[in-house]
C-alpha cells in the first residue's frame, strides 16, 4: 500500500511538470500562452447573442506564467444546430489593443443543469403540452472551442482551444430585463512568433 501511494504521489508531481516542460509540442510552430477570462451576452434572437469579453494572456515557461496582455473586446455568437442539449456554435471576437480577431468554429456546447423554468406574466410556471411538465429555460452549459483561427493583431494565425463553463437565460419572463448570459474561460492559444 505504501508503494503505491507513493507512486500516486510521484504521478501527481510530475504529470504536471511534464506538462509544463512540453509545451513547445503543443504549439510545433509558435509560442504557448494561457488564456483566462469572462464573457457576457445577450440573445438578439433565437440563434444570436451579442456581448462583451474580458481576456487575459500569459505567457508561460516551466511553471511560471506572467501576464502579457489584459483586454476587452466584443464578442457575437450564431447558433448554427441544436439536437436535443447539445449545441454548435461559432463566434466572432474583436479585441481591443490591437490584439486582433479570433473566430471560432463548429464550438461544441452541452446543457449541464437547470437554473429556471419558464413563466407566464402572471408568474405561473409554463408546462409544456407533450409532457404536462415545466418548461426549462435557464441552463448551466459548458462549451468546448476546440477550431480557433486568429485573423489580425497579435492574434493572426493563432489557434488554440478554450473550455468555457456558464449559464444561459432564454426564459420569457426576462425578456423586458434580459438576464446576460455569463460565461468564464480558460485554456490556450499558439501566438506566431
Amino acid at each position: 500500500m505504501r508503494k503505491t501511494l507513493l507512486g500516486l504521489t510521484c504521478l501527481t508531481v510530475i504529470s504536471p511538470s511534464v506538462y509544463a516542460f512540453n509545451l513547445a509540442k503543443i504549439c510545433e510552430s509558435g509560442t504557448y500562452h494561457r488564456i483566462s477570462g469572462n464573457i457576457q451576452t445577450k440573445n438578439i434572437s433565437e440563434t444570436e447573442q451579442e456581448g462583451t469579453i474580458l481576456l487575459n494572456l500569459y505567457k508561460v515557461k516551466g511553471f511560471k506564467k506572467k501576464k502579457v496582455a489584459s483586454t476587452n473586446g466584443s464578442i457575437s455568437g450564431q447558433i448554427t444546430n441544436q439536437n436535443g442539449f447539445s449545441i454548435t456554435l461559432n463566434h466572432n471576437i474583436t479585441l481591443e489593443n490591437g490584439l486582433g480577431e479570433v473566430y471560432t468554429h463548429n464550438d461544441q456546447a452541452y446543457v449541464t443543469g437547470v437554473t429556471e423554468f419558464a413563466k407566464d406574466d402572471s408568474g405561473k410556471l409554463l408546462l409544456d403540452p407533450s409532457t404536462n411538465l415545466p418548461t426549462p429555460c435557464g441552463f448551466t452549459v459548458i462549451e468546448q472551442i476546440m477550431d480557433i483561427s486568429g485573423s489580425t493583431g497579435l492574434f493572426k494565425n493563432a489557434t488554440g482551444k478554450l473550455t468555457a463553463f456558464g449559464t444561459i437565460n432564454m426564459c420569457p419572463q426576462n425578456i423586458q430585463n434580459a438576464v446576460d448570459n455569463q460565461f468564464s474561460i480558460t485554456g490556450y492559444t499558439c501566438l506566431e512568433n
